[in-house]
């Protein structure tokens, strides 16, 4: 889940809920952004601000106008459920799923076309990002690999191989590394030029399921099943933090 706060407003994808919920510190939370017919997974937002970008369990991808709280346009062409919809920063979106495929999107006004799809995984695909200004893609799949693509042609431009399947990825220490959590309680750290481990973070007892990087990708947050947050320092691979107040 990802928050943003804008005009004294929080908004908020929520799993296991097909709305999009707006909610203010001074009043009681209302659903907005309603129109996916299943559980949204993930909500990102473009680089002004403007837009929404919210991904389903119903196959599908809506992107909102953030401002009026209206649907702009429906990315219908995953055969399965859809785990990440990302901006890139010419106006394109990317999305993921369960469907072992990643898609490019063109979108002109209400208009969403397939500028290409993204082939080559063979399970689902959990774990998105983009860097390098919007140049490179990230996937991150349960079949154990991460891949590195070119958004300018699709093309896979390096493949990761991990022991565990993969559930979240991020890049980090100046886009130099990018860090990968999977099924078991370790992060692994490659560098995201070669592919090549430059090394690990221990301190979950569990598989990892987020991880988010901070703006300039010095620091790391990771969750895990394990029911806790763990706040990194990623560029020294050290903790700096272990937040346990979760009971789920």
């Amino acid at each position: 889940m990802r928050t943003i706060y804008s005009m004294k407003r929080i908004l908020a994808g929520m799993l296991f809920l097909n709305a999009v919920v707006i909610v203010s510190p001074f009043t009681p939370a209302k659903a907005d952004l309603i129109g996916h017919g299943g559980m949204i997974r993930s909500v990102n937002f473009s680089s002004d601000g403007k837009k929404v970008v919210t991904a389903s369990f119903d196959y599908s991808a809506l992107i909102w106008d953030f401002e009026e709280q209206k649907k702009i346009a429906v990315l219908e062409g995953h055969k399965g459920p859809v785990i990440n919809a990302h901006f890139l920063p010419d106006g394109r979106i990317f999305t993921t799923g369960d469907d072992m495929l990643g898609i490019v999107w063109k979108l002109n006004g209400s208009d969403a076309t397939i500028d290409y799809f993204l082939r080559g995984h063979s399970h689902k695909i959990m774990a998105a990002t983009v860097f390098d200004n919007g140049r490179q893609l990230v996937t991150g799949s349960w079949d154990k690999t991460v891949r590195i693509w070119s958004a300018s042609s699709g093309k896979m431009l390096r493949k990761i191989k991990l022991p565990v399947p993969v559930n979240a990825v991020a890049v980090v220490a100046g886009e130099k590394w990018i860090a990968v959590g999977g099924h078991d309680k370790k992060i692994r750290i490659f560098n995201i030029r070669n592919g090549k481990a430059v090394g690990s973070l221990r301190g979950h007892n569990m598989g990892i399921t987020e991880l988010h990087a901070s703006r300039q990708g010095n620091f790391l947050l990771s969750s895990s099943i394990d029911r806790t947050i763990m706040l990194w320092d990623a560029v020294k691979q050290v903790s700096i933090r272990h937040l346990q107040r979760h009971d789920s």
